[in-house]
């Protein structure tokens, strides 16, 4: 069950990290979680779940949505494991 499973396990370390930074932006800039979910066309609920990583498949084009509704972008860097 997610909620037993730790958000790093479930979605990365990566993805904690950019959604920290992003929930932190967000909330910095004044926004609630409602008007994200309007600028993106989404639910409340959805934005709640994306920032809590409690979605089982999180899409990279909703990491960039998200950004972007504060004016941001979200830019990727792939490395060889190991």
């Amino acid at each position: 069950m997610h909620s037993e499973t730790p958000l790093a396990e479930r979605n990365g370390a990566e993805f904690v990290a950019v959604m920290t930074e992003l929930v932190r932006l967000r909330r910095q800039r004044g926004l609630s979680q409602k008007e994200v979910a309007h600028r993106m066309g989404v639910s409340p609920a959805t934005i709640c779940r994306l920032e809590q990583g409690a979605r089982s498949e999180v899409r990279v084009v909703q990491v960039q949505k998200y950004a972007e509704t504060m004016g941001l972008r979200v830019a990727m860097v792939i490395t060889v494991a190991g």
